[in-house]
């Protein structure tokens, strides 16, 4: 049997600041700085993006709950992308993945990010849990942030 070497890693770097000219330097600032005001009008436009869609969600779990007052499982049945909302509605703000382990499932990201169609088997695995989601999450509500809920106050 023949042992096969490995291949011999180069230690000459591929870009050595002593080869760098004052014009190779001025060219990759450039460059860098055209990556980053790239990078930051993407991650404008997609927080923006974000913060849109997540608005209109807002308003439809405010409107299927009646400004979170009657969180039922059929609000959330209704339409399934409302999950998101509550689980930053609750105190303290939980990640994904926690809330999941609440249910006992493997991510609420299945039912949150899509709205779910009735007849299909996740709409079936959905109205199994949504009983305990309108719960949970009516119980959890953050009346520091939503105060028309807060009944002790005077």
């Amino acid at each position: 049997m023949v042992e096969q070497t490995p291949p011999r890693k180069s230690t000459t770097p591929l870009w050595r600041d002593a080869d760098c000219t004052t014009e190779d330097e001025s060219a990759i600032r450039k460059s860098r700085e055209h990556e980053m005001h790239v990078y930051l009008v993407s991650m404008k436009d997609m927080y923006e993006n974000a913060l849109l869609q997540n608005g209109e969600i807002y308003e439809i779990a405010a409107s299927l709950t009646q400004d979170f007052c009657s969180i039922t499982p059929r609000s959330i049945l209704a339409d399934s992308r409302i999950i998101k909302i509550l689980r930053y509605a609750i105190a303290p703000s939980i990640s994904q993945m926690k809330f999941s382990q609440f249910f006992g499932i493997s991510s609420i990201g299945n039912f949150d990010n899509d709205k779910v169609s009735p007849g299909t088997a996740k709409y079936r695995s959905l109205k199994a849990i949504a009983p305990k989601i309108a719960s949970f999450a009516e119980e959890n509500l953050d009346t520091q942030r939503f105060l028309w809920l807060n009944t002790n106050q005077e």
